[in-house]
């Protein structure tokens, strides 16, 4: 194990999953209780077209040497 021994329960990874605890007076798509997830946005620029649309394990500038560009779409 690279990073060090874990602390549990929570074992972070490129994507990130939890229960939404508090939200801000101006939230409008997620309430105390929600569960949530973050996907993997390591490199993507947020700017190209599959960023745009949501897919950033797409993004048309990202070059990480684990997830590449020109993966067959799902």
């Amino acid at each position: 194990m690279s990073g060090g021994p874990a602390n549990y329960p929570l074992v972070v990874g490129h994507e990130i999953a939890g229960i939404v605890t508090a939200v801000g007076s101006e939230v409008t798509a997620f309430k105390v209780g929600d569960r949530v997830g973050v996907g993997c946005f390591v490199d993507s620029c947020r700017e190209c077209s599959s960023c745009l649309a949501g897919e950033e394990n797409y993004c048309k500038t990202r070059n990480d040497g684990h997830l590449q560009r020109g993966w067959p779409r799902r």
